[in-house]
């Protein structure tokens, strides 16, 4: 096989690999978030980080029920779990 042939072959490969990639089927689960089971979930359904938690959680400038409040306002209503994200 030529350079040339090897060149050609090489472009096909990439734009299929590309193409499957991006297209709207196979594959587009690789550009977006894990989703995990028992997912924290926000008021949209948006799985919540544990950075996000935890910077509520250790925001020193909050009380105790301030950062109550923005957890339930992240969607987050189970008083125990809030209790728990508390001590993060």
């Amino acid at each position: 096989m030529t350079q040339r042939n090897r060149t050609a072959v090489n472009r096909v490969g990439l734009s299929l690999v590309l193409g499957i990639v991006l297209s709207g089927g196979c594959g587009t689960s690789i550009l977006q978030p894990a989703r995990f089971p028992n997912s924290v979930l926000d008021a949209n359904g948006e799985p919540l980080s544990l950075e996000e938690l935890e910077a509520i959680a250790n925001d020193a400038d909050l009380t105790e029920q301030q950062k109550r409040d923005r957890f339930a306002e992240l969607g987050i209503e189970d008083p125990d779990l809030i209790e728990v994200l508390l001590d993060l």
